[in-house]
């Protein structure tokens, strides 16, 4: 999925991957079928914050945090639900389900950063977050 919301004219790309999300393909603990190697598996969910302390002696966890009017605004800027993939229609359903998701899932990480808080590591940029997870920084990654 591409989008051009943060440079007008020019199409990024914003979703690349698998989703584990009410209504994506993939079970939600098939973490290898979308997979081919044995190399590390990026794993992507919204409704996953609301499981992350079962999560959290099994892996390492990466969270993006923006607070809940700039997920909604972005939400919208990157194309609603215009977009095809992920499709996101049937669990959020409309703008006011996904506000009130939106806010919920925050809730939910953020109780969780605060459980956690002496296991939390705040990288300053890609380069240390390939660090901390043992893995290659992408050859193509321009800005890190």
């Amino acid at each position: 999925y591409y989008n051009d919301a943060d440079t007008p004219g020019q199409k990024q790309l914003m979703h690349l991957g698998a989703y584990w999300d009410p209504g994506m393909e993939f079970e939600s603990m098939d973490w290898n079928t979308p997979f081919s190697g044995t190399g590390k598996r990026i794993i992507k969910s919204h409704v996953y914050a609301y499981q992350l302390n079962r999560f959290k002696d099994w892996h390492p966890i990466v969270m993006v945090y923006r607070n809940d009017i700039e997920c909604l605004e972005w939400w919208k800027k990157c194309g609603h639900f215009n977009i095809t993939y992920p499709n996101y229609a049937p669990y959020y359903k409309d703008l006011d389900n996904m506000w009130k998701e939106i806010q919920m899932q925050n809730s939910a990480i953020m109780r969780f950063v605060k459980q956690n808080v002496s296991k939390i590591h705040t990288p300053k940029d890609n380069t240390e977050l390939c660090k901390l997870l043992q893995i290659n920084l992408p050859t193509d990654l321009v800005n890190h």
